[in-house]
């Protein structure tokens, strides 16, 4: 369950700072 909370999290970070990370990747 904890995995799946985890990567729920990573998902949705990982959407929302898409752009940013796009950006910091410079």
């Amino acid at each position: 369950m904890l995995l799946y909370l985890v990567t729920q999290l990573c998902a949705k970070l990982q959407r929302r700072n898409t752009h940013d990370k796009r950006k910091n990747r410079t």
